[in-house]
Order: C-alpha cells, then sequence, then structure tokens
C-alpha cells in the first residue's frame, strides 16, 4: 500500500483521450523535425522557436546574457541600473508595449484582451481585468506563504546572478518594495469568482477616459492592439473594481 508509483508510469488519471492526447506531441514534434520546401514564414518561425528551445548546449552556453539583453533593450531593470536609473523617463505603457512586441506577457499591470462576446453580437471585443501576478492572488495576499517567500528567493537569486554591485540589504529592501507592489496590485483584484457579475456590463473608452481620467485609456489600447481604435470603441471590464483603483495606484506608486 505504501508503494510509490511514479505519474509517469501510472498517471493519476485516464480517459478515452489519453493516447490521442499523448501522440498529439510526437505528431507535432515530427512536423517540426520534417524538412519542407515550402516557404511559409509561420512554419519557419515554430521551427526556429522549437530549435531554440532543443539546443540546449547553446542555452548553458548564453546564461543568463538573453535576460540582461532583453531587460536594456526595455530600458534596464531598476535594481540592476542602481543610480544611473532615470524613474522620470520610464514609460509604462511604452513598456507593456515592448512586451507584447517580444512576445511576453503584457498583463502584468493591468489585463488586456480581445475576446467574443455572442451576448451583445460581438465576434470581437476588448476586455479589461485584473494583472497576472507572477503567483497566484491567494498565494501572494498570504504574507506568510511559501510560494510568496519562494517568488521573492527567486527574484533575489536572479538578481545576485546579473552581478548587481548592491549590497544584500539593499537588494532585499528594493525587491520586498516590487513584491509590496505586486502585492497591492492583488489586494484591489476581485477573485474570478466575484468579478463575472459585470463581465456583461458594455462600455466604450470614452466612459473610461471621463470615469478613470489618470490613464491614457485610448494610447494604452493603440499600443498592445494590433488595429487602431477610437473612443467609441466598445469594450467590457470584467474586473471593475481592479479598474477603478489601477490609476490611482500607479499615481503614487514610485517608479
Amino acid at each position: 500500500m505504501n508503494t510509490h508509483f511514479p505519474f509517469d508510469i501510472y498517471p493519476p488519471m485516464v480517459s478515452v483521450l489519453t493516447e490521442a492526447y499523448d501522440n498529439k506531441f510526437f505528431k507535432i514534434r515530427v512536423l517540426l523535425e520534417k524538412d519542407t520546401t515550402e516557404d511559409e514564414s509561420y512554419e519557419d518561425l515554430l521551427k526556429s522557436m522549437y530549435w531554440s528551445c532543443m539546443k540546449t548546449e547553446k542555452i548553458e552556453e548564453k546564461g543568463i546574457e538573453p535576460l540582461r539583453d532583453i531587460l536594456d533593450s526595455l530600458g534596464g531593470w531598476p535594481m540592476l541600473k542602481g543610480n544611473s536609473w532615470e524613474a522620470a523617463s520610464f514609460d509604462w505603457i511604452e513598456t507593456l508595449r515592448r512586451l507584447r512586441e517580444l512576445g511576453y506577457d503584457h498583463s502584468i499591470l493591468i489585463g488586456l484582451q480581445v475576446t467574443s462576446n455572442k451576448i451583445f453580437g460581438l465576434p470581437h471585443t476588448i476586455m479589461l481585468d485584473h494583472a497576472s501576478l507572477g503567483i497566484p492572488r491567494s498565494s501572494m495576499l498570504d504574507l506568510n506563504h511559501e510560494e510568496r517567500f519562494l517568488y521573492y528567493l527567486w527574484i533575489f537569486r536572479t538578481a545576485q546572478e546579473m552581478d548587481t554591485k548592491k549590497q544584500n540589504l539593499q537588494l532585499e529592501n528594493e525587491i520586498w518594495d516590487a513584491l509590496n507592489f505586486e502585492t497591492m496590485l492583488a489586494e484591489i483584484s476581485t477573485s474570478n469568482e466575484d468579478s463575472v457579475d459585470h463581465l456583461y456590463e458594455p462600455h466604450t473608452i470614452k466612459d473610461l477616459l471621463s470615469s478613470e481620467k489618470e490613464i491614457d485609456w485610448l494610447r494604452l489600447f493603440n499600443a498592445l492592439l494590433n488595429e487602431e481604435v477610437t473612443e467609441n470603441e466598445r469594450l467590457f471590464i470584467k474586473d471593475k473594481n481592479f479598474v477603478t483603483k489601477f490609476a490611482d495606484l500607479m499615481k503614487k506608486t514610485d517608479k
């Protein structure tokens, strides 16, 4: 009864679709490794991404340099730049735009996506939501949660690996400041279960410009969307409490 059975031998759940699901990854791998004469840009991109992940020796050789290059392209990491960090020139909307351009999650401050809403007959609709946090909201709000501490430790070790010149105590304080900001994002967020009440209340960008004047919403949307929108564009707000308090939080937060 006490025998340990590894999940890779005895999976926790099996269904009639299990074999098809497992075979899917093998089929995708075959397609990615197959030589082709067709000149399709999307195939080239997929294969390039696949092989960049498979070349593990090259990944180890590069080490942390790719992360450093990405951070530099975003204006740098304040904890690493020290006194050379120019807070006055930091533009969070432009940073989110660059993150999206590089293919990274741009919902780290506020959630924005294009979704469908069949109730109003709109196939594509902008939706605003709370931020996408580094760890689950429940873990972030529990100041003694192990996952929160491990999250802090991960950031601390990453900064150390990048040869920060700061003393450990100063570095710890700055990381806790950043973590506390993320905690405040969690505090003004509404749980997914409670936020659906506002999901089907239509708004326009003009409504946001009138009610939450601290944010240049039109610039934000046009920075993160593929197509240009106007202030008459309709949208839905999933987490109304978050959107209302977000502007005030950004205004009082030290860059």
